[in-house]
């Protein structure tokens, strides 16, 4: 003797059917799985995105940023001499300074490479430009032990792009740099490293 399937009705759609894949009828089910898959992808596409992110590319992309946002004279010796390099006054080693906007400033070839940053005059600069204290608190920062999460590198990638947007719809170099250090003050991690949290 055949056993006899009852129907049944469908969980979203209410339809009435006799095949049935976890309560929904095959519609349901089909449409159910392409969203899921759909998500599934979604997230496969933002951990691949994320994942794409390095901390040399956006120190890079920083360097890049500071040597265009200000005047192309070396800090350090007065060059004019091209090409500009964007100088770490505390090296890219100590990571947690590695982004930060007033410790990159552009220097000649000679004074970034060959007299390893010129790190006195440099820092003369920073007292100059950027008042007494910054140059300590640059030192006290890249002092720190900080890692960057992946989330905070998009973070600061992302700032750099409005950045260049801003550029690009003529905003002048100096509310440019002004946007960007005002960012920086106020973001999660220098506030962690001066400790105003």
């Amino acid at each position: 003797m055949k056993k006899t399937i009852k129907e049944k009705k469908c969980k979203n759609c209410e339809r009435t059917t006799k095949e049935f894949l976890k309560g929904l009828c095959p519609l349901c089910y089909k449409k159910e799985k392409q969203a899921k898959d759909k998500l599934k992808e979604t997230i496969k596409k933002e951990r691949k995105k994320l994942n794409a992110i390095s901390t040399d590319k956006v120190a890079i992309a920083m360097q890049s940023l500071a040597r265009e946002l200000k005047p192309e004279i070396c800090v350090s010796c007065a060059s004019t001499k091209m090409p500009m390099h964007g100088g770490h006054w505390r090296s890219r080693r100590y990571k947690s300074t590695i982004f930060y906007i007033n410790n990159i400033n552009p220097q000649c070839v000679n004074c970034n490479i060959y007299l390893k940053g010129n790190e006195y005059l440099h820092g003369k600069y920073i007292e100059y430009t950027f008042g007494p204290k910054e140059a300590d608190r640059i030192l006290t920062m890249s002092r720190k032990t900080y890692k960057f999460t992946k989330h905070e590198l998009w973070d600061i990638y992302n700032s750099i792009l409005e950045c260049r947007r801003l550029l690009k719809e003529g905003a002048s170099k100096e509310s440019v740099l002004a946007y960007l250090q005002d960012y920086q003050h106020n973001s999660d991690w220098y506030k962690t490293l001066n400790n105003e949290n």
